[in-house]
């Protein structure tokens, strides 16, 4: 039986987010393959989990160079930017997994970090963001955000789409209507 190594391994992602301390046997039923077969193709989880690392690092560099690029429209690299992330939710729900063996380095999280709040620094810069948040606050607030719903996406099996648009309406047009004051 041929499989889809990448849709295989994005599977065993999501699986693992589910479950970091799960064996080999329940990683492959999970999966919907044999234990023989995922040890074939991968021979063991410290192999499974450099690869997802290896994805997350993917991911990363991904939205790194999206944001290294100079563009005119701020707002449409933001879209994009979630889009990344959304598209691949099973990777981005395994990053600082520290139960799982194998993942990103503090150099790599620091140094992708570093460019995320340069991005919301531009953002202020241009004007587009207000408020009294720095940088630093909105890269916490839209990571904190975008990973919270991603990870309950994965547990409803949500749609995509639906956390892209929670994700850029809540961060930019907030999610409050104020209420009319009862006297």
């Amino acid at each position: 039986m041929a499989f889809d190594r990448e849709e295989l391994l994005e599977k065993m992602a999501g699986a693992l987010a589910d479950n970091p301390g799960c064996t080999i046997k329940e990683l492959a039923d999970a999966v919907g393959i044999s234990k023989a077969s995922l040890h074939r193709i991968y021979t063991n989880k410290q192999n499974i989990c450099e690869l997802l690392a290896t994805e997350e690092r993917m991911v990363l560099r991904e939205v790194r160079e999206l944001i290294q690029q100079e563009h005119e429209d701020w707002l449409a690299d933001l879209q994009e930017i979630i889009e990344i992330f959304a598209n691949n939710a099973n990777y981005v729900r395994c990053m600082g997994r520290e139960t799982l063996p194998c993942s990103l380095s503090e150099a790599e999280w620091n140094e992708f970090d570093g460019v995320l709040t340069g991005f919301f620094r531009r953002g202020r810069e241009a004007g587009i963001l207000l408020g009294d948040f720095s940088s630093t606050d909105m890269n916490d607030i839209f990571f904190g955000l975008i990973t919270g719903l991603i990870e309950s996406m994965g547990m409803r099996q949500s749609n995509p789409a639906a956390v892209k648009r929670i994700v850029y309406e809540a961060l930019l047009g907030g999610i409050y209507r104020p209420l009319e004051i009862r006297r």
